[in-house]
């Protein structure tokens, strides 16, 4: 048995295809760009730039504040094209009420925009 070692051009080629081959079976957070809803509501339209990436939110419940937490699937330059902003619809367990909206990866307050009617 031979073991051949990649080097060179061909080593590195061979060396990112298998890193783009990786990256394209996990998952990184999406950038949370605008929470629109109602305080009287059960509902929440969250929006994020993740460029059709197949966003799934995932929320954290409490007496004082809603966690929100975008995951996409990684996804290639050539498959992460065209409009850039989606939308990933949330059922909260109760009324959002006056409890804050947090981003769950970057821990900063969102503002509550209205809904469009």
């Amino acid at each position: 048995m031979s073991v051949r070692r990649l080097s060179g051009v061909g080593g590195v080629s061979v060396a990112v295809f298998g890193l783009l081959l990786l990256s394209a079976c996990s998952t990184e957070g999406g950038r949370i760009t605008a929470v629109y809803g109602a305080a009287d509501s059960r509902e929440l339209e969250i929006s994020v730039d993740t460029c059709n990436r197949n966003p799934v939110a995932e929320v954290e419940e409490t007496p004082e504040s809603v966690t929100v937490s975008v995951a996409v699937d990684s996804a290639s330059w050539w498959e992460a094209q065209g409009e850039c902003q989606d939308a990933v619809l949330v059922t909260l367990q109760d009324q959002l009420g006056e409890r804050s909206i947090v981003d769950g990866d970057t821990g900063r307050d969102l503002d509550l925009l209205p809904a469009d009617g």
